[in-house]
């Protein structure tokens, strides 16, 4: 006897859940990271979790205001996609990313020319 847990995705319902899948392989992680990358001024396609750590690891040394906002930005998506798929397995609740990328939109006015 024991719990009983659903393995898939919580986020997309349509393939396991492992931490490169939740973060950045379930479609509604890409769409939000993306979008996020998209107002940073960051072109660049999305990869699964060892790639995008590596890359933020690499790229965003530093104390720049600009590196400060990045990391503010990776941090914050980090901790949205965690608080949605939790949200959904504890809460049943669907649909932060709206709001979500709303808030991130207006946080993000300012132009940023980031070079990475």
């Amino acid at each position: 006897m024991g719990l009983e847990v659903n393995p898939l995705c919580r986020l997309c319902e349509s393939d396991i859940e492992t931490k490169s899948h939740l973060f950045f392989c379930c479609p509604y992680s890409i769409e939000v990271w993306q979008h996020i990358l998209q107002l940073c001024r960051i072109a660049r396609s999305v990869s699964g979790w060892d790639v995008e750590f590596r890359w933020e690891v690499a790229s965003l040394m530093g104390k720049s205001l600009i590196i400060f906002i990045l990391k503010l930005a990776w941090s914050s998506y980090i901790y949205f996609i965690w608080e949605e798929r939790n949200s959904r397995q504890f809460l049943t609740l669907l649909g932060g990313r709206i709001l979500f990328l709303k808030i991130f939109n207006i946080l993000c006015r300012f132009d940023l020319n980031i070079n990475i």
